[in-house]
């Protein structure tokens, strides 16, 4: 910016116009005119701007104005008015788009029109008296020595948009989508028996605690130690030489695994006061979640099959299930594959349950259940396995 000028810029998005014009604001189309001259040529064609007055550099998509010439002027100290942009021609709607749960592909276009109709008319009393009209008296006695006429133009002006709609269904009778990905992570914490440590120490989760560990004891004794507390095969110990002392890394798997624990008690007896002590902290706080499918039914009547592959790859399969079936009933159906249910414990056990929010959508929610109950109660809390399969299904008969 100089001293009286402004320089602006600008960017379009969008596809250069097919024509271009030369500088001086003309408007003549000229083949092979760089489009910042298109641009400039039509900025100098404003009334309040001006031939040779802006400068305009750039390529299509990104342009810089220098205002120069009379907006040179250096008594003037406020900015410029900025350029005012009409986007009504520039297109900034998807035309395409696709719904991933219906597996259907939208097509929308608008078509604006503008329709202008003008028609000139003139009229005359003597013409009126003439189509059978009757004037009165006083009427008739003008006109007779004086002609009485009007005349002008009637203009109709009409705008519309036309709302173009189309869709493409490619998903089929029934469509299985993954909603939520299911996800576990294993509770991790640690254990810093810092160098100069004396006397012994117990681990403990609040209620019940380990015996006395001495400083320097193996992880397998650490772990043997803690499945006194947490149940035998729900914690693993590693330990490592690290700065400052011993770092006993414990994971809470299996029965323990998949959920929150709570920070493990540190209890010291007969320790000497120093450098030496015992930290303990969550480096990886456990959690699970569900997986959740979405199921579409789009048929109209008829019957359909779901089936379930397991990380083993084993696979079993639903009884034909008639379109518009219960939530309820397809939850049972679900539940009772042997790929899905639990083979130790009850088959009323329910690792998935199902939700629907009208007669064609249903919400399956793959997970593990910990304790046994009858058919019609609701689903118990419910711990997300490790890896879950997306079920298929055979639309044989869904029309």
């Amino acid at each position: 910016t100089s001293p009286g000028g402004e320089t602006g810029y600008f960017s379009v998005t969008g596809t250069p116009p097919a024509t271009t014009y030369p500088d001086g604001g003309s408007g003549t189309p000229t083949a092979g005119t760089p489009p910042s001259k298109s641009v400039q040529a039509m900025l100098e064609a404003l009334k309040s701007i001006g031939p040779r007055n802006v400068d305009v550099t750039g390529t299509p998509g990104a342009y810089t104005v220098t205002f120069k010439g009379k907006f040179i002027d250096p008594s003037q100290t406020a900015d410029l008015a900025l350029l005012v942009a009409d986007t009504k021609l520039l297109a900034s709607e998807e035309i395409l788009s696709m719904d991933t749960d219906t597996g259907v592909i939208d097509f929308k276009l608008d078509f604006p029109f503008n329709v202008s109709l003008a028609r000139p008319f003139s009229l005359s009393l003597a013409q009126l008296a003439g189509l059978g009209l009757k004037l009165p008296e006083a009427i008739k006695a003008i006109t007779s020595f004086v002609s009485l006429s009007t005349s002008g133009n009637l203009a109709v002006n009409a705008s519309a948009t036309i709302h173009l709609r189309l869709g493409l269904d490619l998903g089929g009778p029934v469509m299985v989508t993954t909603k939520r990905q299911g996800s576990s992570l294993d509770e991790t914490q640690t254990v810093k028996v810092k160098d100069g440590t004396t006397g012994t120490f117990k681990l403990g989760d609040g209620t019940t605690g380990t015996a006395d560990l001495n400083p320097g004891l193996t992880a397998d004794t650490m772990q043997s130690e803690l499945e006194t507390v947490y149940g035998s095969s729900n914690v693993t110990v590693t330990s490592d030489d690290v700065y400052g002392g011993t770092l006993y890394t414990v994971s809470f798997v299996a029965g323990k695994g998949h959920t929150h624990i709570a920070l493990m008690t540190v209890s010291t007896t007969g320790a000497t006061p120093g450098t030496g002590g015992v930290d303990v902290a969550i480096t990886q706080d456990g959690m699970a979640a569900d997986e959740v499918q979405s199921i579409l039914v789009k048929a109209t009547a008829g019957t359909f099959t779901l089936s379930f592959v397991d990380a083993t790859g084993n696979t079993d399969a639903t009884s034909p299930l008639p379109v518009g079936i219960m939530g309820n009933d397809l939850q049972t159906a679900l539940a009772n594959l042997s790929t899905i249910k639990t083979a130790a414990v009850s088959s009323t056990v329910h690792n998935v349950t199902v939700f629907t929010s009208d007669q064609k959508l249903y919400r399956p929610s793959s997970s593990r259940s910990e304790r046994r109950g009858p058919a019609s109660t609701p689903p118990p809390t419910r711990v997300a396995p490790t890896s879950t399969s997306k079920p298929s299904w055979d639309r044989s008969g869904c029309s």
